[in-house]
């Protein structure tokens, strides 16, 4: 948590945070018709540059346990960057949006477009409007190249030591092998230049924010509203407000000026059921205790106390499913999914639980059915495969995940699902390539060098699959040797 930092040290690391930012600079196509007060010197770093730090940032904090790799929770929210990016004039994928495990009220852009939502910030949306909103906003902060004339401040640290000191300023955290105390101390000067441009940004990216929402036929309602319950809740935290008001201070100019943006602009889209199904489900994820979670969901449903009744129902079932307690989920996603037969997550968590309850032919045609209706889904594809790798098809299993394992992309916990399937298919080169992935997306690069080492020996009388297996390890050798460097 960032409030364990020592004071200076945390006015450094933000000075640092902003240089560090400043690497995102042009990393996506700024808005087509908004204007743009960004500074030229976001030129000076080539894209690839500032997608490397980005991935250095995501692949530390996976090193650290941050990320919430949850395939379910992290597509809703990629839908939703999506559906902004495109707002934005840029493409559909544009930015890399993932979920930090953090209890804080929160979010931050990074160079290359990656976007971090903390998880207490989703708990703490009430509508997606409101989730959206703040997406938006640090998408602004991307687009409009904010405070890049520091960047070059930060081309003297290498790529291990930026990425490390990204994440202690993003997240609170600070690896001491780093030099983080020398490189903060360095760049404690960068701290007021930060400063004296907070209020431009900030109004700058409510402004671009308020109108990407609306674009993307969101209620642009959202930010002031979520901005001004953070603020009236301040005095809730004492001496240490939300990190999300440490690091976007919120006036009532601020939001008056932001009531005014959007006195014009069409209401939009106020909430949806996928936004309320997914906080449900992160609250459920992140619940020391499932069984309290369980009660929690519990009174929901019989008060009428949650915004959602489904969504209350949905987080119940999770929760008991989560607890070990499959038999008395069965029902109640049953029923969920029979009064909505289109929706596949009801379809997935009810297989899972049908599995679990010693029913897994029925899971296996339910999987079937939805994949016929689905076809080439994610979600689903992958939960076939589980349910196909516990009844010992571990050849179909490998044959479904196949097509999303591609090197480099997707979560490490697809590529050791799909290492499981290629191990139990007899694809034992295969095996060690996707797990080659899993140590690669969780920053441990000399050891997926292992992997794909052991892959090519295995490989070798596949010529196809031995060059895709030298590729790869001449790339992660590379990125390796330039690490060290």
């Amino acid at each position: 948590m960032a409030t364990a930092l020592p004071a200076l040290l945390r006015c450094a690391l933000r000075g640092a945070l902003c240089t560090l930012l400043a690497l995102g600079a042009g990393a996506t196509p700024a808005l087509g018709a908004l204007p743009d007060i960004g500074d030229p010197a976001g030129n000076l770093t080539p894209a690839a540059s500032e997608r490397r730090l980005g991935e250095a940032l995501l692949q530390e904090l996976r090193r650290k346990g941050l990320v919430l790799d949850d395939a379910p929770s992290h597509a809703y929210l990629r839908g939703l960057a999506d559906r902004l990016a495109v707002a934005a004039g840029a493409p559909a994928r544009g930015f890399t949006v993932f979920i930090v495990r953090d209890r804080s009220i929160n979010a931050f852009a990074a160079p290359g477009g990656f976007i971090g939502v903390h998880t207490g910030l989703i708990r703490a949306a009430r509508t997606e409007s409101e989730l959206a909103a703040v997406l938006a906003h640090e998408m602004a902060h991307v687009t409009q190249r904010h405070l890049a004339r520091t960047f070059e401040e930060a081309r003297r640290l290498s790529l291990p030591a930026a990425a490390a000191l990204l994440a202690a300023a993003l997240i609170g955290t600070q690896n001491p092998d780093a030099g983080g105390a020398a490189l903060a101390a360095g760049m404690a000067g960068m701290a007021q230049h930060q400063i004296n441009f907070t209020r431009a940004h900030e109004r700058e990216a409510d402004r671009v924010g308020i109108e990407l929402l609306a674009r993307a036929g969101l209620s642009p309602e959202g930010m002031p509203r979520f901005f001004e319950r953070l603020a009236r809740e301040q005095r809730l935290y004492g001496r240490e407000p939300p990190e999300f008001l440490s690091t976007h201070p919120v006036s009532a100019s601020r939001i008056a000026d932001a009531r005014a943006r959007i006195a014009a602009l069409p209401p939009g889209r106020e909430d949806s059921l996928e936004f309320q199904l997914v906080r449900a489900r992160i609250e459920v994820l992140t619940a020391p205790e499932p069984a309290t979670a369980a009660e929690r969901f519990r009174k929901a449903v019989a008060r009428g106390t949650h915004p959602s009744r489904e969504a209350a129902r949905y987080g119940l079932a999770l929760a008991l499913l989560r607890a070990g307690r499959a038999a008395e989920a069965v029902p109640l996603l049953r029923a969920l999914e029979r009064g909505d037969p289109d929706r596949i997550l009801y379809r997935i968590d009810l297989a899972r639980a049908l599995t679990e309850s010693a029913q897994a032919a029925e899971a296996k045609a339910l999987l079937e059915a939805t994949l016929r209706l689905y076809p080439s889904n994610p979600l689903v594809l992958r939960a076939l495969a589980r349910t196909l790798l516990a009844a010992g098809e571990g050849a179909r299993a490998r044959a479904l995940l196949e097509p999303l394992a591609r090197p480099g992309r997707g979560d490490p916990a697809l590529h050791a699902l799909y290492a499981r399937a290629a191990e139990a298919a007899g694809a034992l080169a295969q095996a060690h390539r996707a797990q080659a992935e899993v140590y690669f997306l969780n920053g441990q690069v000399e050891a997926a060098i292992g992997q794909l080492e052991r892959a090519l020996r295995l490989a070798r009388g596949d010529y196809y699959e031995a060059e895709g297996i030298r590729a790869r390890l001449a790339e992660l050798r590379e990125q390796a040797r330039q690490t060290r460097r």
